[in-house]
């Protein structure tokens, strides 16, 4: 009930994917071409917070961890427009559907009380996760050596974030989670390049 004096919180996010794929030429064109692909997606996402408050010599700590592991069906299409001197542009996009489990661990504690809130919540949920990049690229006369850069943005859908594991965990809704925990969006994105040999 009474403000803190001094406040400090940091969160960490991180996230892993492994793809398996086949892929094979949709359609053909002079100087344009479109693949399609279908495999099979590994996906890790881990969410860590803490948390320290500091009340007129009391110091309060909030830990929490959410963790994702799953996999699933991917499928893609991918262009490219090749122009004179082996310069490229080219766009891909992916739809993954990932079945899994979130786990998550929330803890409280201060000076008095060592053990103030200690709890932890799992569910399997399928993330669907829909990738996107637009870019620039040269290709080697041969084929074989390629670099490319571009822009992509990755959405994971149906997750659970920690703002929604808190919110829950305070108002001690871990069944119905109609406005904490039902859904939530993840949405990363930054520059990308890539340097290949292709055989």
């Amino acid at each position: 009930n009474t403000d803190a004096l001094d406040a400090w919180a940091g969160l960490g996010i991180d996230y892993d994917t492994v793809d398996v794929d086949y892929r094979s030429i949709l359609w053909l064109g002079n100087c344009s071409v479109i693949n399609w692909s279908v495999g099979a997606r590994y996906a890790r996402l881990q969410q860590d917070f803490a948390s320290l408050f500091t009340l007129s010599g009391e110091d309060e700590e909030v830990f929490t961890d959410i963790g994702f592991d799953g996999g699933g069906i991917r499928a893609g299409l991918d262009g490219e427009r090749h122009h004179c001197c082996g310069f490229l542009l080219y766009g891909k996009s992916s739809l993954s559907l990932v079945a899994g489990e979130f786990s998550s661990t929330y803890f409280q504690g201060d000076n008095f009380d060592q053990e103030v809130v200690n709890t932890a919540w799992k569910a399997g949920r399928i993330v669907p996760i829909m990738d996107l990049e637009l870019g620039v690229g040269w290709q080697s006369p041969c084929g074989h050596f390629r670099l490319t850069a571009g822009y992509n943005v990755s959405y994971w859908f149906n997750t659970v974030t920690t703002d929604q594991w808190i919110k829950s965990v305070q108002e001690n809704d871990f069944v119905g989670q109609a406005d904490g925990m039902s859904y939530d969006t993840i949405t990363f994105d930054g520059a990308t390049a890539r340097a290949e040999y292709r055989f």
